[in-house]
């Protein structure tokens, strides 16, 4: 039902009209997760790799080199980058070998933590997952058979981050 309406309408969960009131009550938090999570923290984009995108706009990254390519953020290390705050990225599930993280440790010159779970939503129980010190966490609805170009960006308290300029959109100008 949720796929199809999705399919049907176009709504932007800002929109204060009934499109948007809708998004906001089928877009919902996971149940059974460790966590709690707030629909105001969940933010539509145009797939996975944009949801990585902004959750690494403007940072260091710290990844394994085998991480899925999306992740290497903008920001090559050198010495300009050295004064940018820095972003520990994992993997949900390993893109090439399948394997699960189940715990997100920070890595000492991090200031936050990215998940990209793309390869692990509904093929992954996410209440067996700790994201305690998850900031970020970035999905693709083409992984589970939704619609191809559509992805979603979970940020941990998103309005405070997106004001302070913590998360900074790739795009600016519209509402």
């Amino acid at each position: 039902m949720a796929v199809e309406k999705v399919r049907s309408d176009i709504a932007n969960k800002l929109n204060s009209g009934l499109a948007g009131n809708w998004v906001n009550d089928v877009v919902g938090a996971p149940t059974g997760v460790k966590n709690s999570f707030k629909s105001a923290d969940f933010l539509f984009t145009s797939g996975g790799t944009e949801s990585n995108n902004i959750a690494l706009n403007g940072c260091r990254v710290i990844r394994d080199e085998w991480s899925h390519p999306s992740t290497k953020g903008k920001e090559q290390e050198s010495a300009a980058t050295a004064n940018l705050p820095a972003v520990q990225v994992y993997d949900l599930v390993h893109h090439e070998t399948g394997s699960v993280r189940t715990t997100f440790p920070k890595h000492p010159d991090a200031v936050r933590i990215h998940v990209d779970a793309s390869q692990g939503l509904c093929k992954v129980d996410l209440s067996k997952i700790d994201f305690t010190n998850v900031d970020t966490i970035a999905f693709s609805s083409h992984k589970i058979n939704g619609p191809q170009g559509v992805g979603i960006l979970y940020i941990r308290d998103a309005e405070k981050r997106l004001k302070d300029g913590t998360i900074r959109p790739l795009v600016v100008g519209g509402n």
